[in-house]
């Protein structure tokens, strides 16, 4: 462990607006291009919950049943695990085996829950065995290949652990095993494991995958393993802590710098160096970002872009560090405090990233096949900070994966191959997510689409957005049309109406009320109610008279809550107006200057008036947006103190305002 994978699209580096749209055009799934099925995200889950220090500091069987309650929930469908062989075997003739050590014990048990509930187990012996326990005097040492053999053997056939799908020999060789003894005695250990387990009937039952790395940048390293080791392999890992650039692209200048170039490029090489390498599984069986973020939302969108990175290029899965936080060993002081959710003394509370990450792992799971977007892959993705990959599942319905890395909005087209047949399930994580569901894996989804095969919906700033298309009936489920409205410009005491359409795409009746955040916000109707399939109209007006002849931009939001989702509409206007300044005005101090939004260049007609109703200024707009008046009246004479009206007509707008004029 190094501590110092279905689509992407990347966009040139360029201003967006809300007005923007980006495309993507997702294409149809296929294994032949992605190299094979996808066998879901999952975490390392090292077995020490049951070691006596864990048990001494509160770890029960409570905390072990919220645990594996948890880890059902997210529908894991694949873990990396920890193993040592000296845990079992104190001799180095391998003469003694034990199996009901505390850490033997702990194991099992790891290894219960994962064969009862359908999960696959990446098994790693660390290689410790060569510098710790039996001290081996090196990997290439055939009493260790045949421990390993033995150790998998009562695994798999005397106790029944078909979960256990992969095995792996030493975690990080190129900074362990390979480093300490040598390249070599690294290759012997896996040719003599590969052939030991022939030997003991089980090399079907298992498939051998290497080379593990640390550091992804060793080109050498992966390209020696997989020249003299391809015969014999039946996958290949290697772990990858990303940097913030790398996952979002921001401050990159070559597509060579990207997250998915660093993790793609690994299958080119198994393409190019192994004949059946198309055919063979690939893992990052590492993944994590600036763990010192670990407790914030940062992290947790790190984490989303980083998965759905992965789902773009040609690898079959991902493990993250780790599952939740865990004491290791019960010799060294040593907490890793790096889990989807703290220890037992913060009552295993949830991390942001359990939210995103947990969508990636339960809604692209084992079985999916990914989808091209833009036609990568084949292809290679420009930059951007833009992300989309998709799946489609098991069941046969689709998975969207939308990552936004800005900190504005953007409206996306997402175009899929084929007709939808079940409306999708909108899930939002953004900064306020977790905040608002601090204590739940999966936040409620924010609304529902409507089945189609071409869906337009925006990505709010800095956020991640998943579509589930779900077959889940029985209960309303609530479509929002359009989730923002902009109304333009709206002039001085104007009012303007638009329209959302409520829609119920579930089932019985959908109930609910509308509330707005501001009041220049009013709708018509502050209740509804919606059989299934059927849907209201309702009207949104805004109201530019309360807004005290302030001009720009003002936000609101209108929250609709209902039995069937929580869904807020973004409201948008731009309030104009002709303004003056300064006020009071002092003719003997300079000029009177009519400014604002309302002013048009060449058609606005200023006049001034007395409170009686006397005329003593026309002004009309010349060049700029501005108009200005030198205190006197039409005839040239200056003008007295007092209150002054004025009106403005413009093709825009027309209002009345006043001012005053004091002279000393």
């Amino acid at each position: 462990m190094n501590k110092t994978f279905l689509l992407i699209l990347f966009i040139p580096f360029i201003f967006l607006s809300e007005s923007y749209t980006i495309d993507f055009q997702i294409g149809f799934p296929s294994s032949t291009t992605f190299c094979g099925v996808f066998q879901g995200f999952g975490a390392e889950w090292d077995p020490f919950y049951w070691m006596s220090r864990n048990v001494n500091k509160g770890c029960d069987q409570a905390g072990w049943t919220l645990i594996t309650n948890r880890i059902k929930e997210l529908n894991v469908g694949i873990v990396r695990m920890w193993m040592q062989l000296y845990w079992c075997q104190t001799s180095k003739d391998l003469t003694n085996w034990v199996w009901d050590t505390d850490q033997m014990k702990s194991i099992f048990k790891y290894l219960d829950f994962c064969q009862q509930n359908n999960i696959d187990v990446i098994l790693t012996d660390w290689g410790w065995s060569m510098w710790a326990g039996l001290k081996y005097r090196n990997p290439a040492d055939i009493r260790y290949a045949k421990g390993m053999a033995y150790y998998l053997k009562e695994f798999i056939i005397n106790r029944g652990y078909t979960c256990i799908k992969y095995f792996i020999i030493g975690n990080e060789p190129d900074k362990e095993m390979a480093y300490n003894y040598g390249f070599d005695s690294y290759i012997q250990a896996y040719q003599n494991l590969h052939q030991e387990l022939i030997n003991n009937g089980i090399r079907d039952k298992i498939k051998l995958i290497a080379p593990d790395i640390a550091y992804s940048l060793e080109l050498t390293f992966m390209q020696n393993c997989i020249d003299r080791m391809k015969d014999i392999l039946d996958g290949y890992d290697f772990h990858r802590y990303a940097e913030y650039n790398e996952t979002s692209n921001f401050n990159l200048t070559s597509t060579s710098d990207t997250l998915r170039y660093h993790l793609d490029r690994w299958r080119d090489e198994v393409l190019a160096r192994d004949p059946n390498g198309a055919n063979k599984c690939m893992f990052v069986s590492e993944i994590g970002d600036d763990q010192g973020l670990i407790n914030t939302f940062d992290f947790a969108l790190r984490l989303a872009d980083y998965g759905t990175t992965i789902l773009t290029t040609r690898l079959q899965g991902a493990s993250a560090w780790i599952m939740h936080d865990i004491w290791y060993y019960d010799q060294v002081d040593f907490l890793m405090d790096w889990g989807m959710w703290k220890y037992v003394d913060n009552g295993w509370a949830l991390r942001p990233w359990s939210q995103s990450y947990g969508l990636l792992i339960k809604y692209a799971p084992r079985g999916s096949i990914q989808a091209p977007v833009n036609g990568v892959p084949p292809n290679f993705p420009q930059l951007s900070h833009y992300r989309c990959g998709a799946v489609k599942r098991p069941d046969g319905c689709w998975s969207i994966f939308l990552v936004n890395r800005e900190n504005t909005s953007v409206s996306v087209n997402i175009s899929l191959p084929e007709m939808i047949k079940y409306p999708f399930q909108k899930y939002l994580v953004d900064c306020n997510t977790f905040v608002n569901y601090p204590d739940t894996l999966f936040p409620p989804p924010v609304n529902r689409i409507p089945a189609k095969n071409n869906i337009n919906i925006k990505l709010p700033p800095e956020s991640f957005i998943v579509l589930v298309e779900s077959q889940t009936i029985g209960s309303p489920a609530i479509s929002v049309t359009p989730e923002t409205l902009d109304f333009g410009e709206v002039s001085r005491g104007e009012t303007k109406i638009l329209k959302i359409d409520i829609l119920n795409v579930g089932d019985g009746v959908l109930n609910g009320t509308l509330t707005t955040d501001q009041g220049w916000i009013k709708v018509d109707s502050a209740q509804f109610s919606c059989p299934s399939g059927n849907g209201t109209t309702i009207n949104v007006t805004v109201d530019n008279s309360v807004l005290n002849q302030k001009e720009g931009e003002w936000t609101g939001k209108i929250l609709i809550d209902s039995n069937g989702g929580t869904v807020t509409v973004d409201v948008i206007l731009t309030a104009t107006c002709v303004l003056v300044k300064p006020n009071p005005y002092n003719p003997n101090k300079g000029l009177l200057t009519f400014f604002g939004s309302g002013i048009v260049p060449g058609e606005t007609t200023i006049k001034i008036y007395t409170l009686s109703g006397e005329l003593v200024k026309k002004l009309t707009s010349k060049i700029g947006k501005e108009i200005v008046w030198d205190g006197k009246t039409d005839s040239g004479q200056p003008t007295t103190n007092g209150i002054y009206l004025y009106t403005y007509e413009s093709p825009k707008e027309k209002g009345i305002g006043k001012f005053t004029v004091i002279k000393y």
